[in-house]
């Protein structure tokens, strides 16, 4: 069952956007099989909630981090299951990266050591 703000009522402009984040707050703690099946997030949307921009949610698709969102109109969603996978993978550490501020000072290095051995 949804409830849905009268738009008079929401403070957004646009009344789309309050029927969104309520619909977000009364299914935050359900558990995916227990939401509603139309529940798809628009991939722009949930890439803005993010502050991460459209190419970067390309780079993650195409690294496997995010599943390929459906296209229905020339629309692309994300499903639940999508978004409780990137997340839960997330949790996990497996985008993990580790950064290394000398690497490339050791490296340029290294490149300099072979290039001046070399005859």
């Amino acid at each position: 069952m949804h409830f849905y703000l009268a738009p008079t009522t929401c403070k957004s402009q646009r009344a789309n956007e309050c029927r969104l984040s309520l619909r977000m707050i009364m299914n935050k703690n359900k558990p995916v099989a227990e939401r509603k099946p139309a529940e798809l997030t628009p991939f722009l949307t949930w890439l803005r909630r993010l502050e991460k921009s459209e190419s970067t949610g390309e780079r993650w698709v195409a690294k496997g981090w995010l599943l390929e969102p459906v296209n229905i109109g020339g629309i692309r969603y994300l499903t639940p299951e999508n978004i409780d996978q990137f997340f839960r993978r997330a949790r996990n550490g497996e985008f993990a990266t580790v950064r290394n501020p000398d690497g490339l000072k050791a490296y340029r290095e290294q490149k300099q050591r072979e290039v001046q051995t070399t005859p």
